[in-house]
Parts: C-alpha cells; sequence; structure tokens
C-alpha cells in the first residue's frame, strides 16, 4: 500500500488521545510514515564515507566548559568554494586520526581527490 500525505501530521493522534504514559506512540505512528517520505539526500550530508567536520554555534565566540571556542574565520568569510574545502579537510583529518581503516577504503574507492591526497601526506 502506497499512502501519499499532504499533512503528515494529520496521522499523529490528537494531544487528548494520546496516552501520555506511553509518548513514543507518536514515534511509532510518525516515524514510518514520515522519515521514509524526506529524500534521502536532506536525512544525510554527502560524507564520501568521512566522518563529519566539528559544527559550531553561535555566537561566534562561545564561552564553553574549557573556555571560549570560536568560529573559524573561514566559516565567516562566505566563500563557499573555501569553506568546502575547510569542511572536507577537518573531514579528512578527523577520518584519518580516529578512523585510518576509512581513509583506506575511500582511497580504494577512488573517492580521494590530488588535493586531499596532499593534505593527508601535510598531516604528517
Amino acid at each position: 500500500m502506497v499512502l501519499h500525505l499532504e499533512r503528515p501530521q494529520d496521522l499523529i493522534p490528537e494531544p487528548d488521545r494520546v496516552d501520555h504514559q506511553h509518548p513514543d506512540i507518536i514515534a511509532e505512528v510518525a516515524y514510518p510514515v514520515v522519515i521514509p517520505r524526506i529524500p534521502h539526500d536532506h536525512r544525510l550530508p554527502a560524507l564520501d564515507g568521512l566522518l563529519d567536520s566539528p559544527h559550531f554555534t553561535r555566537p561566534e565566540l562561545w564561552q564553553g566548559p574549557q573556555g571560549p571556542l570560536g568560529v573559524p574565520p573561514v566559516l565567516l568569510g562566505g566563500h563557499h568554494e573555501r569553506i568546502e574545502r575547510y569542511r572536507r579537510e577537518q573531514r579528512l583529518a578527523l577520518t584519518a586520526r580516529q578512523r585510518p581503516d576509512l581513509i583506506a577504503r575511500a582511497r580504494a574507492e577512488g573517492r580521494l581527490a590530488a588535493q586531499d591526497e596532499r593534505f593527508l601526506r601535510s598531516l604528517g
């Protein structure tokens, strides 16, 4: 059976009809219907099998438990190619440090560009 929904929220029970002892009922009702309808490219970013790069928040300088943490200037500059290269290098560095097997797999499958290989060599 194919179910086409214009308003997936119509499948979620009214608040007064939900058993508040079991709030997971909403997940049981909504998940099988709503999540599969989300296009695949909106569920996960394309990471080419690498670990994800760090994500930053506002404000640009955040007072964290270990002291201030700033957003790297390249992410604030607005140059999309530089931002994407920065993120790619962060993914490569993190993956090389924590999961070298994923780097080897990406290399074997031809998913690393010459620029990626140069960056990885620069890491030492």
